[in-house]
């Protein structure tokens, strides 16, 4: 299932964030949140769950960005479906060790054969983007999550970074304040273990009921499953948050917005 723009965060909120970076010259954005390469969620996956973010298929388990236009989610889906295995700038999202506040600039495409880079340079085009930019924010509360802002220009790389680099320092301060408000909004929506799909829909329905107090028991015959299922839920939520306690586990759910 292609990604969809949050409806979380107001079309007022979005709009105005959209003209305040406009005018530093980005013309559009995607905003998500992911874990770090040092967080216990990707370490407690692991490769071989292929859950990480080079890999392809957990790129496209998206559900939910924060966009200034959901053309910028159609750019998204359809370079990932043909390009993402050539653009390792893109494919690996996350760099091993990545410099919080300094963006980081997709360059050309003189990494390419002249027929991928064709190819590369129509669709890029067809969606109006000269080049793109990543820059990466602290999530408050949340150390070993990180939010990213991939943002898109009308101008070629050289022109771009020429634009920003007097304003990198201005642009970063903005995109941080951007960053906090998109997850008091949206923390529901982005939050990666929902986002990615770690916890099924079903998984945080019955999250939802053992907060409101039910038992096991209780939230069987009310989602029509055995008690054993549900607990079987409870068990894959407690792992993933690595909560103690059914008590516990609420309480991590609140803090990491699945509640």
């Amino acid at each position: 299932m292609p990604t969809k723009g949050s409806n979380k965060v107001s079309q007022y909120i979005i709009d105005g964030v959209t003209a305040k970076l406009n005018a530093l010259g980005v013309a559009d954005f995607y905003y998500a949140i992911v874990p770090t390469d040092q967080s216990g969620l990707v370490k407690k996956m692991g490769r071989s769950a292929k859950f990480y973010f080079g890999n392809l298929s957990s790129q496209k388990k998206m559900r939910f960005a924060v966009v200034s236009d959901t053309k910028i989610l159609k750019f998204r889906e359809e370079f990932l479906n043909r390009f993402t295995k050539l653009d390792c700038r893109f494919l690996y999202s996350i760099p091993p060790s990545y410099d919080e506040g300094n963006p980081v600039y997709h360059p050309p495409f003189k990494l390419f054969s002249d027929r991928h880079q064709k190819a590369i340079e129509y669709i890029w085009s067809k969606y109006e983007i000269g080049c793109a930019a990543t820059t990466y924010h602290s999530i408050e509360g949340n150390s070993d999550w990180i939010g990213i802002f991939h943002l898109f220009f009308r101008e070629h790389q050289q022109d771009t970074k020429q634009l920003l680099e007097p304003i990198e320092q201005e642009l970063f301060s903005l995109l941080q304040e951007y960053s906090e408000i998109f997850v008091a909004h949206a923390h529901q929506d982005i939050n990666p273990i929902a986002n990615f799909g770690l916890l099924s829909s079903n998984c945080v329905k019955i999250l939802e009921m053992a907060a409101d107090g039910d038992s096991s028991e209780e939230i069987g015959k009310k989602l029509f499953l055995s008690e054993r299922g549900v607990n079987y839920h409870l068990d894959r939520a407690r792992e993933i948050l690595d909560a103690r306690n059914r008590t516990n586990l609420v309480s991590k759910a609140y803090k990491k917005g699945l509640l």
